[in-house]
């Protein structure tokens, strides 16, 4: 059995299990089919970690002066990491929920320390 015949199957068995929910008239008005593999909780978690270091890195070079080293410790990343993976991992999601899990937890980061500074601001007063 070639390789072609094989895609076709999961593309006819994907046809077959969408129309269980959906009007096959509907599903073939998309032009585009895609079909994802099931991943790993070991290669999920690596997706996370990628995810997260990405992001860092692009704050890191937008914004040099929120010192990001002092703020995301490695253990902390690690442990972060640890609890995305376990919170977010869904055989059937494939690395979709990394996506969101790894930007909230920056973002919840980012306004923490953010909330923080703004506690201790005090304008100069002349």
């Amino acid at each position: 059995m070639c390789l072609c015949a094989t895609i076709q199957q999961v593309g006819n068995q994907f046809i077959s299990d969408l129309s269980n929910y959906f009007d096959v008239e509907l599903i073939n008005r998309f032009s585009q089919k895609y079909t994802f593999s099931e991943i790993s909780r070991s290669v999920y978690r690596k997706i996370v970690e990628k995810r997260l270091a990405s992001e860092i890195k692009v704050i890191k070079r937008l914004r040099t002066e929120l010192n990001i080293d002092s703020l995301f410790s490695a253990d902390e990343l690690a442990k972060a990491v640890d609890k995305i993976t376990a919170d977010t991992y869904n055989i059937k999601s494939g690395a979709r929920p990394a996506i969101t899990a790894v930007s909230k937890f920056i973002d919840s980061k980012l306004l923490s320390h953010f909330s923080r500074m703004a506690k201790t601001y005090r304008p100069n007063q002349n």
